[in-house]
């Protein structure tokens, strides 16, 4: 017996050291040591890491090459499995690891052609922008071939390897970042839908900034083809939003707030910028933060791990940050193909005889994991590629297809502004940088030591002739882009007699101005309280930023409460349960904090009010489509709600009490569904108690919440890899941006990706706070730290000057050239 028992024992204890010894090597070992001295190839000299007590890196180099070199090297470190996805992206190899489900998501991306143009966007470089970015790649692939089996727990769950870094692979980087804020197209395809599918009137209604003259600039096209384009084009967005869910992209838009004021109104004597780009939230998040310090000269912000350039940060003489233009910048051609040769499609009826294009064609191999190589073809015309290619059984009729053209397809050389952006000394030199940009169309917020504010709009947008339609005809070459709008033209605004400049996704430019931008802005209810809060006090300090920044109310609720208050209050006798929230509604401050229960009670009603309003004459399919573009149905409502603009009268509803009917059934069934899911009692129906985030890891994540993971990775990525759920303060028309998706209600996934504020008259300090952390690690310190102070809207400071060795706690890594 005790034999067997210490056989059993000895077994144990085996099993437990192998157990123990794998979690090590799969989890700890790949974690970083902060006060290592380290050999790395290609070094010149010498080059000091330091960390602060949050995982910023501190890289102070003798030299340019050195400098990027070891950027490159700390990127791989914290976050090569976010590099190496992305490029997944790029190139579109999902189905090559993960099986043949993911063949569609591949002809996607690789029918975009993401990696192709960014090959030519590398040809196109000068050869000082190559050098950097060679030098960071180099950097890159030290640490790959230094770390083979020190990689982050994702790679052991998938069997990948990362891929090594290249200059046309940051080239990619910036590229995938503009499709993703690219959303014009979201709101004209939905639209494209419903015009096909909902009579012309109730699109107006639903739509009224959207006024085309004709749908296709030239008659002759027939009701069939324009019902292919639309279904065509739906599918594109459906595929859209599935890479989304996939990569934790699936907020349901992007924007962001960036002010400036001047020192006029600031209580430090000098401007004082404050930003927070507004992108989907996961984990590890999109921003890494360093500070670069090259023989002196000092640079500091975010990065996108994967490029050697600041995003968004301050140097030595200025700070900037970037809100979404939401420009108009992609449009859609239907082609013709000739009657007889479908290699080619018609250019030109204008000319006496038709002219016919050669098509493009472009051939791919995809490899897929278990299964035979998958071919197919993608279509290029003059316009850009054929989308119906990324599924081949959503051919239009009589011979037409649908192109797309987006400015994000021209090569241009936006890594190479922003290293002219990073190292510029003047608000000439910055303006001249950003003459280059020209994807994604960005505005610009800025401020500089000699008291400069200003933002500029940079953007490559084209000028068309006419109004701006759904589907253009790309046999007709006056309907095809016409020139660029000069850079000079484009808005902006230089030290405003207001002393502050501000922007929330809003235009910039006024009915006077003479070229179309776009169409879908964002609700005005942030910019509203941004003006409010800046235009009231003349004595602006960081704080008062700060405070700012996570501001709840909203402008937009507090429309919405007073138009339906009298409207409850005066259907009591019908609907008696009104007299125990009425209360609620009636004294509510307007703010979406965690405790406040008439913040759900709006919410709630205005989803029911979406369910009943658009759900009355919309299939299930058309109203999911509508309302994953959330600024459409958000809009439409608020109109709907004004007794002055209201849209539908008699001939839709019946009578002319429909509004306030609705209104009140809504706010009826909005009580059944709390009572139902959240409890019996209003107290109950704190905004916390619906109102959460849960970060969730790329890829991972979304297996988990589809139902489709094991159970074991199950327990790791909801264990490990996740963080929350957490009550969140905000809402989508509040400041502090906390956006969920109609489809998927209360589950925020769409917030501020960082915030930053910057005090001109001491640029060697600056404050941030990111949604997560540094690292990309889940068992790192650094995973997740800092989101405690993002929910509670605190900060950390960033030091850029020599205060940081008095004032910061830090490690320090020590790199050498390598002796070989």
């Amino acid at each position: 017996m005790n034999r067997l028992f210490r056989g059993f024992l000895f077994l144990i204890v085996t099993l437990g050291t192998f157990l123990l010894l794998g979690l090590y090597w799969t989890f700890y070992r790949p974690l970083p040591d902060y006060e290592d001295d380290l050999a790395m190839d290609g070094l010149h000299e010498q080059v000091d890491v330091h960390w602060d007590s949050f995982g910023v890196p501190h890289i102070y180099a003798r030299n340019r090459d050195d400098l990027y070199r070891t950027l490159g090297y700390l990127h791989a470190q914290e976050r090569i499995w976010q590099m190496t996805l992305s490029q997944l992206v790029a190139q579109g190899r999902f189905a090559e690891f993960f099986g043949a489900d993911l063949i569609p998501l591949d002809r996607y991306h690789r029918t975009l052609g993401f990696h192709e143009l960014a090959q030519k966007m590398h040809e196109a470089a000068s050869p000082d922008v190559t050098r950097i970015l060679e030098s960071y790649a180099a950097g890159v692939n030290e640490w790959i071939d230094d770390h083979p089996k020190d990689l982050p727990v994702e790679f052991a769950l998938t069997g990948l390897k990362p891929i090594r870094w290249s200059p046309v692979n940051a080239h990619a980087m910036a590229r995938l970042m503009a499709w993703e804020m690219n959303v014009s197209w979201w709101s004209e395809m939905a639209l494209g839908y419903l015009s096909q599918n909902l009579p012309a009137s109730i699109v107006q209604d639903l739509i009224p900034e959207w006024n085309p003259q004709d749908p296709v600039m030239m008659s002759g096209v027939p009701d069939a083809v324009l019902s292919g384009a639309a279904d065509t084009g739906v599918e594109m967005l459906r595929q859209e939003l599935k890479r989304r869910d996939l990569l934790e992209l699936s907020g349901a838009g992007v924007g962001s707030n960036a002010w400036v004021v001047s020192a006029d109104k600031s209580a430090t004597g000098a401007p004082i910028l404050a930003g927070d780009p507004h992108m989907a939230l996961s984990i590890p998040g999109n921003w890494y933060e360093v500070h670069l310090s090259l023989n002196g000269r000092n640079l500091s912000g975010a990065t996108l791990a994967g490029a050697p350039v600041v995003v968004l940060g301050q140097n030595d003489h200025y700070a900037w940050s970037l809100t979404n233009m939401m420009a108009d910048d992609t449009d859609f051609f239907l082609e013709r193909l000739h009657p007889e040769d479908s290699s080619r499609v018609l250019a030109d009826t204008t000319s006496i005889e038709p002219l016919y294009e050669d098509v493009i064609r472009k051939h791919h191999v995809l490899r897929v994991k278990g299964e035979d190589d998958h071919l197919f073809t993608s279509r290029w015309t003059r316009h850009g590629p054929i989308i119906n290619d990324i599924y081949p059984e959503q051919a239009l009729t009589d011979d037409h297809l649908l192109s797309m053209k987006w400015t994000g397809h021209e090569v241009s050389q936006e890594l190479e502004v922003f290293l002219d952006l990073n190292w510029g000394t003047s608000m000439e030199t910055f303006r001249e940088a950003l003459s280059g940009f020209r994807s994604p169309g960005q505005n610009i917020a800025y401020a500089d030591r000699d008291g400069n504010i200003a933002i500029f709009s940079a953007a490559g947008l084209p000028i068309r002739n006419g109004n701006p339609v759904l589907y253009r005809p790309g046999w007709d070459p006056g309907a095809d882009w016409q020139g660029w709008i000069p850079f000079d033209e484009l808005p902006s605004i230089v030290n405003p007699e207001k002393g502050y400049a501000a922007n929330a996704n809003q235009k910039l430019h006024d009915e006077t101005y003479p070229w179309y931008i776009g169409t879908f802005w964002e609700p005005p209810s942030r910019t509203e309280r941004i003006e409010q809060w800046l235009e009231r006090d003349s004595t602006h300090t960081v704080e008062s930023m700060q405070t700012l920044q996570f501001d709840t109310f909203s402008p937009f609720a507090q429309e919405v409460i007073e138009q339906i208050v009298p409207v409850l209050r005066s259907g009591l006798q019908e609907h008696p349960e009104f007299d125990r929230i009425l209360p609620y509604l009636e004294n509510w401050d307007y703010h979406f904090r965690p405790e406040s229960t008439a913040a759900t009670l709006l919410d709630v009603f205005l989803l029911q009010l979406g369910d009943a309003l658009f759900g009355e004459w919309m299939e299930p399919e058309i109203y999911a489509i509508f309302v994953r573009t959330q600024n459409l149905p958000s809009r439409t409502l608020k109109r709907f709600l004004d007794p002055d603009q209201f849209l539908f009268g008699q001939t839709r509803f019946g009578d002319s009490q429909a509004r306030e009917r609705l209104i009140r059934e809504s706010m009826s069934d909005a009580l059944d569904w709390l009572r139902e899911e959240v409890g019996p009692e209003p107290i109950d129906w704190r905004w916390e108690q619906v109102h959460r985030l849960t970060l969730y890891p790329p890829l991972f994540g979304d297996l988990v919440r589809r139902g489709d993971a094991p159970r074991l990775l199950e327990m790791i990525v909801t264990n490990l890899m996740t963080r929350g759920p957490f009550p969140v303060h905000g809402h989508a028309m509040s400041v502090n941006k906390a956006q969920y998706q109609w489809s998927r209600p209360f589950e925020t996934d769409l917030g501020p990706a960082i915030r930053r504020v910057v005090d001109l008259s001491n640029i060697g300090r600056s404050y941030a706070v990111l949604p997560t952390g540094q690292s990309g690690n889940p068992f790192s310190e650094f995973y997740g730290d800092q989101t405690d102070l993002w929910l509670q809207g605190n900060y950390r400071h960033m030091v850029q000057d020599s205060t940081f060795f008095r004032e910061v706690s830090y490690t320090t890594n020590r790199f050498f050239p390598s002796e070989e």
